[in-house]
């Protein structure tokens, strides 16, 4: 369904065998693969919303899944601008910048802000994935981010570019497996573009 020129959305089933030709199809030019090897792949069918802000899956995109309040944000260094643009980007989120086998795995207050420093002080990386949403407050991302460092070094796939691992916040059990079941969400709609 084409809503506007710049912004398509596409309504995806796909199990995780389905993802790896999706990924084909887009012709995607983010290396996630170091992500993907970390986190084990779910096989009930979902709904994913695609939007590509640019009307490229080479630029900005925003993926949701029905029934979740969170978004993932993907792109390339170049387009981070146009994410700073969204309401999102005043948000607290979790991030990952990727480079050629390396990643930097942080947490903000406010996206876009952060994202602005980054592109001005890190030059290793050319993609980034975001985790927000409207129901993660400064505590849930920093445990966001201790979980995402956590399974980036359990799995000893890429170099880790974080000066040491963030320690778990003290969070209460509830809110913990609230933003353990936002991760795994979040894990389905990365793995859906590969």
């Amino acid at each position: 369904m084409l809503s506007t020129d710049r912004e398509i959305k596409v309504i995806l089933k796909a199990t995780v065998l389905g993802c790896a030709l999706l990924n084909k199809r887009l012709l995607c030019r983010c290396k996630l693969d170091p992500i993907q090897s970390v986190f084990p792949e779910h096989m009930r069918s979902k709904t994913i919303t695609l939007i590509l802000e640019e009307g490229t899956p080479h630029g900005l995109r925003v993926l949701q899944m029905k029934g979740w309040s969170g978004k993932l944000f993907v792109c390339g260094r170049s387009t981070v601008k146009k994410l700073k643009d969204l309401e999102e980007a005043s948000l607290p989120a979790a991030y990952i910048l990727i480079g050629d086998g390396e990643v930097y795995v942080g947490e903000t207050d406010t996206l876009g802000q952060r994202l602005t420093d980054h592109v001005r002080s890190k030059d290793f990386w050319h993609d980034l994935v975001a985790f927000t949403s409207p129901d993660l407050q400064k505590t849930e991302v920093k445990y966001l981010e201790h979980v995402l460092v956590s399974r980036l070094v359990e799995a000893k796939k890429v170099k880790l570019l974080n000066g040491g691992s963030p320690k778990a916040p003290t969070i209460r059990k509830e809110i913990k497996d609230a933003v353990d079941e936002y991760l795994e969400r979040a894990v389905d709609v990365l793995l859906s573009i590969g």
